[in-house]
């Protein structure tokens, strides 16, 4: 059975790993390989923001099963001046083998529930596009490059549910 809760301390280094592997496993279409392979070989880099995250009280959202985290969800307030909506979630995963399963959604729900927000998400990756549209986002046109990935990438917006 899989808990949903906010990550604690104990979690830090399952939470890393999974992050990687989402990415090795969600991007593995999208990205480059080398380029894929050398960041999710940083390890480190995704232990030291779950750390940060956990000690700021910015704890990430996690789905944990058998006591390994197996997806989690980062939403808040975003970091943009010309946001389009108060809210971002930042990134939702979940490992491979839950796809289809309804760890995402709850996930989703805990992270967001019903607030106004919008993402960013790889314009290549219709699978997460359809997850957003299911949830009643909608592409506003915005469009930009994620560097880190070398990938394109959309925005999304769910504005008000009235």
């Amino acid at each position: 059975m899989v808990d949903i809760r906010r990550a604690v301390g104990a979690d830090v280094e399952s939470g890393a790993r999974c992050h990687v592997e989402c990415w090795r496993e969600a991007y593995a279409e999208l990205v480059d390989p080398d380029r894929l392979a050398e960041i999710v070989a940083k390890i480190a880099e995704r232990v030291e923001l779950w750390q940060n995250l956990i000690n700021t009280g910015r704890p990430p959202l996690v789905a944990v099963d058998g006591g390994q985290v197996v997806g989690f969800a980062i939403a808040g307030p975003p970091q943009e001046v010309a946001a389009p909506v108060a809210f971002q979630l930042y990134a939702i995963n979940v490992r491979q083998v839950y796809y289809g399963t309804g760890v995402g959604q709850q996930l989703f729900e805990g992270a967001v529930g019903d607030r106004e927000c919008f993402l960013w998400v790889a314009r290549d990756n219709p699978r997460a596009i359809a997850f957003y549209a299911r949830n009643r986002f909608a592409r506003d046109g915005a469009e930009q490059h994620e560097p880190m990935f070398d990938i394109p990438i959309i925005r999304m917006v769910r504005a008000s549910l009235s």
